[in-house]
């Protein structure tokens, strides 16, 4: 999608994709991934302030626990350079048991103000603990565009996942209607407070 769309103007990424929410400031896409067992997502929303602090927020692993729903814990545990890292994280969900999953991530500062976050499972890198569902399909990006010159940020989730373990259909689709839009909204507080957002 181009930087200088907004939501009002966004479109399925293609063929098969299913509009699953949209409100004014978000809208989402979700299909079925045969192949992998999992369901894609893609998200697309905007935010007051620039890609910049979005980037600080999304890029700040060790306190996704501060303000990320339903987020339990978070951790990086290796770092091979300033754009390459490893991240724990634990979450406690409504109705079943806690999922855990470890990411490689990869951060990038890309050219025009443009920033992207990627990651890719890597479920095998620390044991898995009691109590948990370790998930094993977690992979996805964040993607920031500059909108109005830079002043405002276009953001898009990509997600390709399967939460683990036996979970109904109903709280799996939840994820469209509640859970992306409290993420979003998460994000978009923790960047207003920001000291870059109130410059």
């Amino acid at each position: 999608m181009s930087a200088t769309r907004g939501v009002h103007d966004a479109r399925p990424p293609g063929p098969g994709w299913t509009e699953a929410n949209r409100t004014a400031r978000l809208v989402v896409y979700t299909r079925d991934n045969g192949k992998a067992g999992a369901r894609d997502l893609v998200a697309v929303g905007e935010f007051a302030v620039a890609p910049a602090v979005v980037f600080g927020v999304l890029s700040d692993y060790d306190r996704y626990a501060e303000f990320m729903p339903y987020t339990k814990e978070t951790r990086t545990i290796a770092r091979t350079s300033e754009t390459r890292l490893q991240v724990y994280q634990r979450l406690s969900l409504p109705f079943v048991e806690d999922r855990d999953y470890v990411m490689d991530v990869l951060l990038n500062v890309g050219a025009e103000g443009a920033f992207h976050i990627a990651w890719t499972s890597a479920p095998e890198a620390v044991p898995v603990r009691a109590g948990c569902v370790r998930v094993r399909i977690n992979s996805g990006s964040w993607e920031m565009r500059p909108l109005d010159g830079g002043a405002r940020t276009q953001l898009t989730h990509a997600l390709q996942t399967h939460p683990g373990g036996s979970i109904p259909a109903w709280i799996v689709n939840r994820s469209n209607t509640l859970a992306i839009p409290m993420l979003f909204e998460a994000v978009r507080a923790r960047a207003a407070a920001r000291p870059a957002a109130r410059e």
